[in-house]
């Protein structure tokens, strides 16, 4: 994931977080779905995204997909 960060909440102004709606695993791969929400005003980007990663032969964690610098980019985009 780049460096980015999250910019607060359009309506409320409070930082956003990471919020993770469902999981799932099979066949050596964990999938995460999340948004970017606010807990304050309970706003959210209305778009899911996720996270896969599988275990290489080696025993690292491998990243096959990995949408976080996308919803970043969404969320921040809401500011434009």
């Amino acid at each position: 994931m780049k460096n980015e960060f999250l910019k607060k909440c359009p309506f409320c102004g409070n930082s956003p977080v990471f919020e993770a709606t469902e999981s799932d695993g099979y066949g050596g791969e964990a999938k995460v779905y999340f948004k970017i929400s606010c807990k304050h005003c309970q706003i959210s980007y209305p778009e899911e995204y996720k996270i896969v990663v599988g275990l290489t032969e080696e025993g690292e964690m491998k990243y096959l997909i990995d949408e976080r610098d996308l919803a970043v980019e969404s969320w921040n985009k809401r500011y434009e």
